[in-house]
């Protein structure tokens, strides 16, 4: 579920962590951990 959410918030923001972060109500920083752990690629978001 967390993973889809954070791919649905880069799909929104067309891959801009600190856009999709907010959207989240998470730091950035914790966007960036949390990707990692899941394996998610900011750039595959990009318009």
């Amino acid at each position: 579920a967390e993973s889809l959410a954070i791919r649905q918030a880069l799909h929104i923001t067309r891959g801009k962590r600190s856009e999709a972060a907010r959207l989240l109500r998470i730091d950035a920083k914790t966007l960036y951990v949390k990707m990692k752990r899941y394996r998610i690629l900011g750039r595959d978001f990009l318009a």
